[in-house]
């Protein structure tokens, strides 16, 4: 079984029997909005998706990261979303198809005093990497 953890930004794998952990990776991110007085943390706002033995989470630091199942390891890492000012953060569950090689995640930010407009985002599951090529507004993009 995988979860995710809201605040602390946590991926805990753990026991279906037992429910003991197995494995815990922390994929925490905090940055200071000119509109808030205080350093933010968003947290996790998605549940993970487990897919041929790699478990894809959806990282309140902008990045989708491809975990190995059995270990936590990092396998991918696709920065999607860029948290800085203003932050945009990844805001849905990722949802992979095996069929076409391809994981979609909702980008977009309400958080604090700016509205960043939302999109999908695609990337193909079997690069370890996204292009250099910058967002572009809402819509839907293939990377």
């Amino acid at each position: 079984v995988y979860v995710t953890t809201g605040y602390d930004a946590k991926v805990l794998a753990l026991d279906a029997r037992s429910g003991a952990q197995r494995w815990e990776r922390t994929l925490d991110y905090s940055f200071t909005d000119p509109c808030q007085v205080r350093p933010l943390r968003p947290g996790f706002w998605a549940a993970p998706a487990l897919v041929n033995g790699v478990l894809y989470a959806a990282s309140p630091d902008g990045s989708v990261y491809g975990l190995d199942a059995a270990s936590g390891t990092t396998v991918h890492a696709w920065p999607v979303a860029t948290p800085q000012n203003p932050p945009e953060f990844i805001q849905s569950s990722p949802a992979v198809s095996s069929e076409l090689g391809r994981l979609y995640v909702g980008v977009a930010s309400l958080f604090t005093c700016h509205h960043v407009p939302g999109r999908v985002i695609s990337v193909d599951v079997d690069e370890s990497e996204l292009p250099a090529d910058k967002k572009s507004g809402a819509g839907f993009e293939v990377r």
